[in-house]
């Protein structure tokens, strides 16, 4: 991966949240390589003291003619509970965009468009086996 950006809102930021970005992001570039951006950002955003303070992480990855916006919320009374479970859920997320990415982009998904090619292809095999059983 070229690029990995970590930054903080409303919030002092720490050494084992950048570890475990840092973890979770080099786990992405193992399932795409061509992995060209990773900006993350953790952020609080309120503090309520009925149900704790509500932590979002926010990842931007790009790759060659894409770009991926995820971002996940957690609201606990543990801040680092909230964080740990934000980035967790967010990087799964993550890690699902990119191993899709990365099955269209090789051709091994099934799309729309290659269904109906699929189908074209076996109607005109049928129907060459149809002329050539009449000939």
């Amino acid at each position: 991966m070229e690029s990995l950006q970590i930054n903080f809102r409303n919030m002092q930021g720490s050494d084992w949240i950048e570890k475990l970005v840092l973890t979770k992001s080099q786990k992405l570039s193992r399932f795409c390589d061509q992995l060209l951006k990773c900006h993350v950002t953790i952020s609080a955003l309120d503090n309520s003291h009925n149900k704790g303070c509500t932590h979002e992480v926010h990842i931007d990855l790009r790759v060659p003619g894409k770009e991926f916006v995820v971002k996940n919320s957690q609201i606990d009374s543990d801040p680092a509970k909230a964080i740990a479970i934000a980035c967790e859920h967010a990087f799964d997320s993550a890690q699902r965009d990119l191993v899709q990415y990365m099955e269209i982009k090789h051709n091994r998904v099934k799309t729309q468009a290659n269904a109906k090619e699929r189908e074209m292809n076996y109607l005109d095999e049928h129907e060459n086996e149809a002329a050539d059983s009449l000939a």
